[in-house]
């Protein structure tokens, strides 16, 4: 695999985990905003 390629796989990924972690954080404000 070419260098280029490997970025562009490990910027995806790192897309994806940001992705997932936001709408996590966003799921836990949600809960505890509506739990009060």
């Amino acid at each position: 695999m070419s260098r280029r390629n490997i970025e562009m796989q490990l910027n995806d990924a790192a897309r994806a985990i940001l992705d997932v972690s936001a709408r996590a954080v966003a799921d836990v404000v949600e809960r505890l905003s509506h739990g009060n």
